[in-house]
């Protein structure tokens, strides 16, 4: 029990918030760019390889499709639609803007359900071969003219699949 003869204390607590408010030091913007742009080039072969194998799995994936059917499976469609979504949020961290680009086509292509026939098969397999083109030419950014062809001819075959050619 308390004295009931002592004299009362006053407790202030500690402002918590006036200590965590306080300023924080200049931070280099330059250098955490540059300590960025390092750990990228550190890490963009080891990505280029888990392209490749992504590439690797839009092939398989198509492989998967049974022959003679009227439509792609719905476990062959989520595969493909897996790959291609890696492909593009991977690729253009490490310059691969191309390869982003195209698997974004694919993706857009795959996941629209009005257009699951087995044609889509032979389109898919355009996409992984420009994939792998770029991949094994080391084309980086927009890819110059090849980059530009390998684009070119994709759309071309988009929308010949689109229209029902």
């Amino acid at each position: 029990m308390t004295d009931p003869t002592a004299t009362p204390e006053q407790f202030l607590p500690r402002n918590t918030i006036a200590e965590k408010a306080r300023p924080m030091p200049m931070t280099n913007i330059a250098n955490l760019y540059a300590s960025g742009n390092q750990a990228i080039n550190e890490m963009a072969g080891e990505a280029r390889e888990y392209l490749k194998s992504e590439a690797a799995e839009l092939r398989a994936a198509c492989a998967q499709a049974s022959v003679g059917a009227e439509v792609l499976e719905p476990a062959v469609c989520k595969r493909i639609m897996a790959a291609a979504n890696s492909l593009r949020e991977v690729a253009g961290s490490f310059g691969y803007g191309l390869v982003s680009e195209i698997a974004s086509s694919l993706y857009n292509l795959v996941s629209n359900p009005s257009l699951n026939d087995r044609r889509i098969l032979t389109v898919v397999d355009l996409h992984a071969d420009a994939v792998e083109a770029i991949l094994r030419q080391n084309l980086k950014d927009d890819g110059g003219e090849i980059g530009s062809a390998i684009v070119a001819s994709l759309r071309q075959a988009v929308y010949r699949f689109a229209a029902g050619n």
